[in-house]
């Protein structure tokens, strides 16, 4: 008990639940300091197939981590934030919305029932449907058009041919998966059987693949509690730790920032998508000499003078005016493409 008092004392408290039900239950956001959807199709796919490894096993309890949840700075605002968990939560719900596609024109009320608990609910202040669970600017949008509507939705198919950028484009792959994945399991079933079949993988999910969620009750930072997770071993990219210190030192004009932040990155990956990192590091070197690439984040927090230049929104705006239009940019573009693909 004195431990608990501890953990309340902080304004924390935790809990236990399928991560179903941390959809169904939550309203989420993943705030702009997160990285984008990062999981490829093999992450995607060892999910899959260790869920339904435990699923043939008489559905026995599958552990799936923590999921941290922060609130949000705006006392209005009922999501929680995610600071930890997005990408379970987000392919979790590429699933169920495969399976919600594969019911809609054969059970047309679990299919509504599933929708309305876990993936969308109306929001009379646009007179629309918004996700559960909102992913980042860059993301959010092809999640709700491209794989959370309805298969009927009109614009459904052509957004989801059209994927804007490197995390949209593994979003679209990791739903191709949740489709196939919802086929092989029903296909050597009859219709019937099929359908209740799936029926047993939503309570699963809700019931039985379980996650411990750490809720945050009092005035976190949610900044720092991204930086105490990476530092603790949930190790995030360099990159992401530097968006996240960047985003951290903004008081008024996030949403300014963060557009910028979108509009640099999409610059960068229209050429590579895999050298944002590159682009950053060796910016850094034309500034202030050599450093490895695993050290950028770390490097970065104790130059005295890049903090200062980082202290308030104008200083962001000036770093990112910077990073745009160095000459650099242009020759690590030419390197990148010259450059052999990582096997990884």
């Amino acid at each position: 008990m004195a431990a608990n008092m501890e953990f309340a004392d902080l304004g924390i408290e935790f809990e236990a639940y399928g991560i179903g039900t941390a959809l169904k239950r939550h309203k989420l956001l993943v705030p702009p300091n997160q990285r984008s959807y990062a999981w490829e199709r093999e992450h995607v796919a060892a999910l899959f197939e260790d869920l339904s490894a435990t699923f043939a096993r008489d559905k026995h309890p599958y552990f799936l981590g923590t999921i941290v949840l922060t609130r949000s700075g705006d006392e209005r605002e009922e999501r929680r934030e995610v600071a930890d968990g997005q990408q379970r939560l987000a392919t979790t719900s590429l699933l169920i919305a495969a399976i919600r596609d594969y019911l809609y024109t054969r059970d047309r009320e679990a299919a509504e029932k599933y929708s309305s608990d876990f993936l969308l609910e109306y929001d009379p202040f646009v007179s629309d449907s918004v996700p559960k669970l909102q992913l980042n600017t860059q993301d959010n949008e092809y999640f709700l058009r491209a794989i959370l509507s309805k298969p009927d939705s009109a614009d459904r198919q052509s957004a989801f041919a059209e994927p804007k950028g490197s995390s949209n484009e593994r979003l679209r792959d990791a739903s191709h998966l949740a489709r196939q994945f919802v086929g092989h399991l029903v296909s050597p079933h009859s219709e019937r059987e099929g359908r209740l079949l799936l029926l047993e993988w939503v309570r699963f999910l809700e019931q039985k693949v379980a996650v411990i969620v750490i809720k945050t009750t009092g005035n976190i930072d949610a900044y720092k509690m991204f930086e105490t997770l990476n530092d603790r071993g949930l190790k995030a990219s360099q990159i992401d730790i530097l968006k996240n210190y960047l985003f951290s030192q903004v008081v008024n004009r996030k949403a300014e920032i963060e557009a910028s932040w979108l509009s640099m990155v999409s610059k960068i990956e229209s050429h590579d998508a895999e050298i944002v990192l590159d682009y950053v590091r060796h910016f850094w070197i034309s500034k202030n000499g050599p450093i490895r690439a695993s050290e950028l984040a770390s490097g970065f927090l104790t130059i005295a003078g890049e903090r200062a230049a980082l202290r308030d929104s104008n200083g962001v705006g000036r770093y990112r005016q910077q990073l745009l239009g160095d000459p650099y940019f242009a020759t690590i573009t030419r390197v990148s493409a010259l450059r052999p693909r990582d096997s990884q």
